[in-house]
C-alpha cells in the first residue's frame, strides 16, 4: 500500500489523500487500485496498467472498461501517479494525481 494523507483544519474529515494498491503484477501488467478523498468526497478506480519501460506504467481504462488513463511512475521511495484522462471516474473536486510514499 502506497499512500499520502493531509490534514489541513481541525475537524475529523479536514483530511485529504490519495492511496494505491499494486495487487497483482507481472512482466508486462499491474494491477492497481486507487482511492481519493478530501473532506466527505471519495472515488475510487480499479484496472490494469500496461508496463511501458522499467519505471512506467499507463492504466488505459477500468475494470468495467471505462475510459480512465492514468501514468505510474515508480521514483526512488515513491511512486508519482498522473492523472491525464480520468475524469467521468471520479467526484470534480478529487484527482487521481500525487506521489504517494509506501506505508
Amino acid at each position: 500500500l502506497y499512500s499520502f494523507t493531509q490534514r489541513y483544519g481541525s475537524e475529523s474529515f479536514d483530511v485529504r489523500g490519495l492511496q494505491l494498491t499494486i495487487k497483482n503484477s507481472d512482466k508486462t501488467s499491474l494491477q492497481v487500485e486507487i482511492h481519493t478523498y478530501d473532506g466527505l468526497q471519495s472515488s475510487f478506480v480499479e484496472g490494469s496498467a500496461t508496463l511501458v519501460s522499467d519505471t512506467k506504467a499507463v492504466m488505459h481504462e477500468t475494470v468495467d472498461d471505462d475510459r480512465c488513463m492514468i501514468e505510474l511512475e515508480k521514483l526512488d521511495e515513491a511512486i508519482r501517479i498522473v492523472e491525464l484522462d480520468c475524469a467521468g471516474e471520479r467526484d470534480r473536486e478529487l484527482s487521481y494525481s500525487g506521489t504517494v510514499v509506501k506505508e
